[in-house]
């Protein structure tokens, strides 16, 4: 059961990021809603993991707890990507790369997607009267 579950989550994890490389192909710079693409593969990828991780480590564990824990895991991470780009576009990408960051607009459109990913996989999990990722 879990091997499954661990193919599948490779499988997603891996096309994210393959996403993500494309975007510095200059996909971000080219195609103005490509980074919330990529940003909401990210939220839906991070809630998979997390209810993976918590299910397969962490028994007895209802289904509003995981979907806290995932919640918050996901918030983590998205503001310390959203630190990464700000850094990466202060100190090289300016001089390097494509900036990452195009505001706070971005920012929060960023979010907003990460948040929409991740939602959809946790409400997909609570109307599935099986659980997602058993």
């Amino acid at each position: 059961m879990f091997k499954k579950t661990s193919n599948f989550l490779i499988f997603f994890l891996s096309f994210f990021l393959i996403l993500h490389f494309l975007g510095w192909q200059k996909f971000y710079a080219n195609c103005f809603f490509y980074d919330k693409i990529v940003h909401f593969f990210a939220g839906a990828s991070v809630i998979l993991a997390v209810i993976w991780l918590v299910k397969k480590h962490i028994f007895h564990v209802n289904i509003k707890n995981i979907t806290l824990i995932a919640l918050f895991i996901l918030l983590c991470l998205a503001l310390i990507w959203e630190i990464f780009e700000y850094s990466v576009d202060q100190k090289i990408g300016r001089i390097v790369l494509e900036p990452l960051q195009s505001g706070q607009m971005d920012t929060l459109g960023d979010f907003a997607a990460n948040f929409l990913g991740g939602g959809i996989i946790l409400l997909f999990q609570k109307r599935n009267k099986k659980q997602l990722l058993k």
